[in-house]
């Protein structure tokens, strides 16, 4: 047996040269979170945290931030974040910049935003991507120390070239 990559169907497959046949031994999710979890513990990567309560915003942020060499931590809401952030300091891992969403349940990315200015230690610089583009919530995110905004929705290689210009990267 050997293993092919199967890049029509994104799916790694194991094939039986005997029989011709393949099956799937690990889907695309499965590779992205083994890619996710080996940027996490890498000492040299530079990580960014998503903070996004749509799974499908995650997605396509992540991937288009592992394939430009950025570690990723993905958090649901802002409670989600401050546990991921206070894990990751505890284990020695830096976030380097923190992608966030301002509509999300628990807590909105404008509380967080609050919330983190206020926190001792380490502050990342922090990108809102919304769907919202009132001068209110912009003027509201600035005050609170966010470095840009991003409306949703919005083409990856502008999210990787903002995370490269922050994050000096």
């Amino acid at each position: 047996m050997n293993h092919a990559w199967n890049s029509h169907t994104r799916v790694a497959t194991w094939r039986n040269l005997n029989l011709g046949a393949t099956r799937p031994f690990l889907r695309w999710e499965d590779l992205r979170r083994l890619a996710l979890s080996l940027a996490i513990g890498a000492p040299m990567s530079v990580t960014v945290m998503l903070v996004d309560d749509s799974a499908c915003i995650r997605t396509v942020a992540s991937h288009a931030l592992i394939e430009a060499g950025f570690g990723v931590v993905e958090a649901v809401d802002g409670v989600d974040a401050f546990e991921k952030l206070e894990r990751l300091e505890a284990e020695s891992g830096a976030v380097s910049l923190i992608v966030c969403d301002v509509n999300m349940p628990r807590m909105t990315g404008i509380e967080f935003i609050e919330n983190l200015s206020r926190r001792p230690g380490n502050r990342p610089p922090v990108i809102m991507l919304t769907t919202e583009g009132t001068p209110a919530l912009v003027q509201s995110a600035k005050a609170w120390g966010a470095k840009g905004w991003m409306v949703k929705p919005f083409k990856p290689e502008v999210l990787v070239a903002a995370a490269r210009r922050i994050t000096g990267r």
